[in-house]
């Protein structure tokens, strides 16, 4: 916080017009075109990817805009216990998600007050650079470059801020992805559980059949009866009382 304290201070010793204040063309003639051009070709590149992030996070909030318009609701059913159990896990879930949709926007949202305001800090450093070299060319006198620090001071200062509050957007994002693991966590563990009870029912309802696989004594071939069979395997496995009639003679 300190340095943003010291940029403050000089950004009200500096120049407080509101607007841009920028380095008369007169002044900027006098400085030679081989100097001109390099600082252009800077300033134009660093202003070009700066344009292009600001486009990207306009088209990532105009994005996250449409996710967090189309969130599912899923509505408690009025079943038996279970079943509303199930509805109620699933709609903490929609709720969770819609939670982190907002927040993902929210985030999205700062970001591109940033990469606007990079464009203000640009800006105005080119104009201090200008002045920087105006001064650096000057015979006599020493160029007036104090407005042109100043008013980069006042944009690095709303710049490093809308930073801090994209950083704090991102983290009640990652709190917020949190929140949806933990509630489809909660989701299949019910789903998990009912599996389990319906497998235990599947056991439970099982019948002894019989089976033709080889016994333990050593039997090649036979019908063995056997409690731990799956229902009907004879018919399961095709075996009709005309087909087994060899076997049991």
């Amino acid at each position: 916080m300190g340095i943003l304290r010291w940029i403050a201070t000089v950004a009200l010793a500096g120049c407080a017009t509101a607007g841009l204040e920028t380095v008369p063309q007169s002044d900027w003639n006098t400085v030679p075109t081989a100097q001109r051009a390099m600082l252009d070709a800077a300033y134009n590149a660093d202003r070009n990817q700066a344009q292009a992030e600001v486009r990207a996070a306009t088209a990532a909030v105009d994005h996250e805009r449409a996710l967090v318009a189309v969130q599912p609701r899923h509505k408690p059913a009025a079943a038996d216990d279970d079943a509303r159990a199930r509805a109620d896990a699933l709609a903490r879930v929609d709720a969770a998600n819609a939670d982190r949709a907002r927040a993902e926007l929210v985030w999205r949202e700062r970001r591109l007050d940033a990469a606007r305001d990079r464009l203000a800090v640009i800006d105005t450093q080119r104009e201090l650079d200008r002045a920087h070299a105006v001064d650096r060319n000057m015979v006599g006198d020493d160029y007036q470059v104090a407005p042109y620090r100043g008013q980069l001071a006042q944009a690095q200062v709303h710049w490093y801020a809308t930073n801090e509050r994209a950083a704090a957007a991102r983290a009640d994002v990652v709190r917020a992805s949190a929140d949806v693991a933990s509630a489809k966590e909660a989701f299949a563990q019910l789903v998990r559980g009912d599996v389990d009870q319906m497998a235990d029912a599947e056991r439970a309802l099982r019948l002894p059949g019989w089976s033709t696989d080889p016994t333990e004594t050593g039997h090649r071939r036979g019908l063995v009866f056997v409690r731990a069979s799956a229902p009907l395997a004879l018919h399961q496995r095709g075996l009709h009382r005309t087909a087994i009639a060899p076997l049991l003679r």
